[in-house]
């Protein structure tokens, strides 16, 4: 039995390569590339989590979108600059996950920022 990092399946006569790193790259790749795209409300939703851990001491993804009121779109990908509130050093991850209230996020785990110092 092969080990789970060398883990191959065949599907339609295609094998399946796990590459982590790979998927880390194109993880960074797509999130600049969304980041890029919606510059401007990037930079108001920052300034709201930063209000929002000010008033609370931490701050999530969801508490951003419900203080901006950004209902989940239906267009695929149209939101995903979401994730990069919280990068560029003005926030620490506290080491928690709390799980997401937004009904379409399916209660997935979410993390909880704080300020950085």
């Amino acid at each position: 039995m092969p080990e789970p990092d060398q883990l191959q399946l065949d599907l339609d006569g295609g094998q399946l390569q796990l590459d982590l790193d790979g998927g880390i790259e194109l993880r960074e790749i797509g999130m600049t590339r969304a980041a890029q795209s919606r510059q401007e409300m990037l930079e108001i939703a920052r300034a709201v989590a930063e209000e929002i851990a000010r008033e609370q001491g931490t701050v999530t993804s969801d508490d951003v979108r419900y203080r901006l009121n950004l209902a989940p779109s239906n267009i695929r990908d149209s939101q995903n600059w979401i994730g990069s509130i919280f990068r560029g050093g003005g926030f620490i991850w506290t080491g928690e996950y709390v799980n997401s209230k937004i009904r379409r996020n399916h209660a997935a785990p979410i993390k909880v920022w704080r300020r950085a110092p």
